[in-house]
C-alpha cells in the first residue's frame, strides 16, 4: 500500500533552486512528496498557505518582499502550521538559533548533498528535529 504523500510548498528566490527542489522531491520514493506550490518570496507563500493546507514548507531565508525569518513568524500564526525546513546557505549560529526559536523542524545547508533534505524530511515526519551536520 502506498503511503500518504507529503504536500509541500517551496519558497526560494532562485528559479533554478526551486526547479531542483521540485525535481528532487517529485522523484523521492520515501518519503513520497507532492509539490503544491512554488514561490519566489515569503509574501506569495503566505498568501498561498493561508488558503491551502500543506504538510511541509521548504524555504530560503534570503528572499525579496518578505524574508524567511519574517515568513516563519507569520507561519506560526496559522491555525495549523506545517512542518518547516529552512534550506539556506547561511550557517551563522545567530541565524540558525533564531530560525529554531521560530519553530522550524530542520535547518539544512544548501552546501550539503541534496540527499540530506530527504533524510531531514524523514526525520521530522518521525517526530525528530534535524540540522545539517556542519552546523555548530
Amino acid at each position: 500500500m502506498k503511503s500518504k504523500q507529503i504536500k509541500v510548498a517551496i519558497a526560494d528566490d532562485h528559479p533554478i533552486v526551486r526547479l531542483g527542489l521540485r525535481v528532487f522531491l517529485d522523484n523521492l520514493q520515501s518519503p513520497a512528496c507532492s509539490i503544491k506550490g512554488e514561490f519566489s518570496n515569503g509574501a506569495d507563500l503566505m498568501d498561498f498557505v493561508s488558503k491551502q493546507e500543506v504538510d511541509l514548507i521548504v524555504l530560503d531565508l534570503n528572499m525579496p518582499k518578505m524574508d524567511g525569518i519574517t515568513t516563519l513568524g507569520k507561519i506560526n500564526e496559522l491555525s495549523k502550521p506545517p512542518k518547516l525546513i529552512v534550506y539556506s546557505v547561511y550557517h551563522d549560529n545567530k541565524i540558525v538559533k533564531a530560525a529554531f526559536n521560530l519553530g522550524i523542524d530542520a535547518y539544512i545547508l544548501k552546501q550539503r548533498p541534496i540527499e540530506e533534505l530527504a533524510e531531514g524530511i524523514e526525520q521530522i515526519f518521525s517526530g525528530k528535529m534535524h540540522s545539517s551536520k556542519r552546523l555548530g
